[in-house]
């Protein structure tokens, strides 16, 4: 079993830099703005369908990161569907992981 001090072991070890928003132009940063740049409801993720701010407008730019990293942290701080961790489509639910509520959440 992986205990909490394990868990905050690799936490402490993994965690560097700055912080912040991802920057612009980066994988990381386009599949954020992909998967959270929108309107989370109950009918599931609305993706944001307007002008791109930019610059130049109509290309992904830090506002419009900013605002798929605000959607991120709310999504991992009180997620709207997926309450448990695994490791991938059609894995016994049993063998899922409920969220513990300690405020980890596993990518």
């Amino acid at each position: 079993d992986i205990s909490d001090a394990d868990i905050q072991n690799f936490y402490t070890q993994i965690t560097s830099g700055s912080g912040g928003d991802a920057p612009k132009g980066t994988v990381v940063s386009e599949l954020i703005v992909k998967f959270f740049h929108g309107e989370f409801t109950p009918q599931g993720f609305k993706r944001y369908s307007g002008l791109w701010k930019g610059p130049p407008p109509g290309n992904i730019g830090k506002k419009d990161i900013a605002i798929a990293m605000q959607g991120l942290k709310t999504q991992m701080a009180n997620p709207m569907f997926v309450t448990k961790g695994g490791v991938g489509y059609g894995v016994d639910e049993t063998k899922k992981v409920v969220k513990s509520g300690k405020g980890w959440v596993w990518l």
